[in-house]
């Protein structure tokens, strides 16, 4: 009788996790994630909007991803350059790609790390809310336009295929 109950037993465990017997990259790697983002407003209208976001994988495929948006209706066809920045150091840590669209999107794209960009330390600069962009643009007296962002959702590694 103990025999049958321990076989049923075992079954049933079985069973239950049969899936993830199937699943075999369950467990395999990490993810980590930030996003920041910042509004400058001038005579109570948006002037500049801007939002980084950061997803990291480590272990299986390792891979780091950047989104970011920055808007500004205003601004839209005099901006010459969009560039993340760490403010503690100065450094341009990454050149946004601008676009040419008819709404107020003046950098809109994604970067890859497996694609050969650089994205090593932006998770640290964006969570320590130490990430600014800055704008330039061929207006007098606007030439240089820095948008602080501050980090509006964060997550640190984590395995989502376990438990």
């Amino acid at each position: 009788m103990s025999l049958s109950r321990f076989a049923i037993g075992v079954g049933f465990s079985l069973s239950l996790s049969a899936c993830r017997l199937l699943d075999f990259d369950s467990c395999l790697y990490e993810l980590r994630g930030v996003e920041a983002a910042g509004t400058i407003s001038e005579a109570g209208s948006e002037l500049l909007y801007g939002r980084l976001n950061l997803v990291e994988q480590r272990d299986y495929q390792p891979e780091k991803s950047l989104i970011w948006q920055v808007r500004s209706a205003p601004l839209k066809g005099h901006v010459t350059s969009v560039v993340f920045r760490d403010v503690d150091q100065s450094k341009t840590l990454f050149v946004l790609t601008m676009v040419a669209t008819s709404n107020a999107d003046v950098a809109d794209g994604s970067a890859n790390q497996s694609a050969g960009d650089d994205l090593n330390g932006f998770y640290e600069v964006l969570a320590a809310n130490r990430g600014v962009i800055d704008v330039r643009t061929d207006l007098p007296g606007r030439d240089s336009i820095r948008l602080a962002i501050t980090k509006t959702f964060q997550e640190d590694w984590y395995r989502p295929k376990c438990g």
